[in-house]
This record gives C-alpha cells, structure tokens and sequence, in this order.
C-alpha cells in the first residue's frame, strides 16, 4: 500500500495531543512509535498522553500494535495514554481488535 499519513504533536496544560492523518500502516508505524515515545519521555512527564485518530482513515495490525505497546509504556511511567475519535473503518478495526474500550481507557 502506498500510504500517506503524517503524524504532528502538540502540548498543553500537562497533556500531550499526537494527531496522526492518513493512511497508517507499517510505513507510519515507527513514527509513531517515536512520537508516542517522545510524549512519555518529555520532562516533566506529562499527565495524559492523547492518540487522537480523527484525521485517520485507515490502519492495520501494527499501528494497533504501537498503540497498544505505547499505551503500556505510558503506564508504565504513570502516565495515562488514551485513543480517541476513531471513526468508521478505523474504529471497525479497533473493536474488531478488541482493543477499542481498552485504548479508550473505558476498560482497565
């Protein structure tokens, strides 16, 4: 798949929103990944770590991968990493997964 996506963070007040936009696959998987590992290492820690996903239309096995890992690391630091505004496929693909009430920090 020739996917574009690009992938932007932004903080305030404690708390770091990663946009992501696009096509997300194995392409965008390792930026994502650094930019989730950047918002849990940023000094000081932030309190809440966002993943908001309205911007996506399409991701896959590893993308779930890198949300589910980052979301562990996240608390892991004490951090509170959600995933919200998934929609249409993408939201299919995260209940499907059975990760969506986990990432959405609606299920321990």
């Amino acid at each position: 798949m020739d996917a574009t996506f690009r992938i932007a963070a932004s903080s305030h007040a404690g708390t770091v929103r990663i946009t992501p936009a696009g096509e997300l696959d194995v392409a965008a998987s390792r930026d994502l990944e650094t930019a989730i590992a950047a918002a849990v290492a940023r000094a000081p820690a932030p309190a809440a770590v966002i993943v908001d996903l309205t911007d996506v239309t399409f991701l896959d096995s590893t993308i779930i991968a890198v949300l589910v890992t980052g979301q562990k690391a996240a608390a892991d630091n004490g951090i509170r990493l959600t995933v919200v505004n998934a929609r249409g496929f993408v939201e299919r693909v995260l209940v499907i997964a059975g990760v969506y009430p986990h990432l959405r920090g609606s299920q321990p």
